[in-house]
Formats: C-alpha cells, sequence, structure tokens
C-alpha cells in the first residue's frame, strides 16, 4: 500500500512490507544522484561556506544541504531503510547482529555527499 504521494504507507505491526527490487532501488539510487547534483552543483566554484569538523576536515553548506536533502528523499520512498551519512550520522537503529521479528529492514543507504569536500571548495 502506498500513501497519496506514492510513498510506501507505514506497515501495521506484523505485516511485513514487501523488499524493493534491485531494478527498483537502482532507479531510486539514480533519482538521489540526480538530486545530490542538483543540491551540489549551485555551491560549485562559488566560495561555498565551511568550517572545520572535529576530525580537521572541511565540511561545507553543500555537504550538509546535499546530506539533508538525500536523507529527506529516502525517508519520504523507504521509511523503513536506516540512513547512515557522513554529516548527520545514522538516523534509524543500527542493523541487528542477528536478524529478529522487530527488524523491519535490512536496507542501509549510506550518504557522503561530497567526497573529497576540500577539493570541492577549490573549484
Amino acid at each position: 500500500m502506498v500513501t497519496a504521494r506514492g510513498a510506501p504507507a507505514a506497515a501495521e505491526p506484523g505485516v511485513a512490507v514487501p523488499e524493493p527490487t534491485t531494478v527498483e532501488l537502482l532507479a531510486f539510487a539514480l533519482e538521489l544522484a540526480e538530486l545530490a547534483d542538483a543540491t551540489t552543483l549551485p555551491h560549485y566554484r562559488s566560495d561555498p561556506e565551511a568550517w572545520r569538523k572535529a576530525d580537521g576536515s572541511f565540511v561545507t553548506v553543500a555537504d550538509t544541504q546535499t546530506e539533508h536533502e538525500l536523507r529527506a528523499h529516502i525517508a519520504s520512498k523507504f521509511p523503513e531503510h536506516r540512513i547512515l551519512g557522513e554529516e548527520e550520522g545514522q538516523t534509524l537503529p543500527p542493523m541487528p547482529t542477528e536478524p529478529s521479528a522487530e527488524d523491519t529492514s535490512t536496507f542501509e543507504w549510506v550518504l557522503d555527499p561530497i567526497d573529497g569536500t576540500h577539493n570541492f571548495m577549490r573549484g
């Protein structure tokens, strides 16, 4: 079942949500790539606002904005999937070491909005 906006409806307790096919996941990953491109490109070669993280590496507004957009898009399509991002960390429970009846998904999206932020900043 899906909502009026096309997102999967929340499953009733005890009702399994069908897993997406590989073709569906690939199509969605390509959507995410297009969204990331549209979100980061306006910041490229525009001296994006940047700061240093605790580990000394840079993060830009493009990094945080892109990760936020990707997370929202994933959550709207696959609310049961886990998301691990470089900037915001993990938003859903960690993957279990042993499968259980309470586990709702084996999918986890790993996001690194801009790989090579320092080079991105330099244009």
